[in-house]
């Protein structure tokens, strides 16, 4: 029972670590996002070696799309390394976020993980 629960204190302070390595990454950002979110098996604790990690990035309308692009795989690179696991970022447009509404399924699922 102890050792679980130092395996879960472990686990714990990984995600933690990640977390605030990914929060200084995107600070550092030149055009931040307008919203960003770490949903699914990695949001519920539930992740394993073979799950990728779904992140959610909102793009200011006003944003160079190619810079923002750079700045998107240059992330993704840098948390495939931290964790070994596959990044797979969904992004939108903040105004395809206003103008679906509740319509996205998706983001209703980052709202009760993320």
């Amino acid at each position: 029972m102890a050792q679980a629960l130092q395996a879960r204190g472990a686990l714990a302070e990984l995600m933690d670590t990640f977390l605030r390595r990914l929060a200084e990454a995107l600070a550092a950002w030149e055009i931040p996002p307008a919203y960003a979110a770490v949903f699914g098996s990695a949001a519920r604790g539930t992740m394993s070696l073979d799950s990728d990690l779904d992140l959610l990035l909102i793009r200011p309308d006003e944003a160079d799309e190619t810079r923002w692009d750079a700045q998107v795989d240059s992330l993704v690179q840098a948390v495939n390394g931290w964790l070994g696991n596959d990044t797979r970022p969904l992004q939108f447009a903040a105004a395809e976020v206003l103008a679906a509404g509740g319509d996205l399924p998706v983001l209703a699922e980052v709202l009760r993980e993320g």
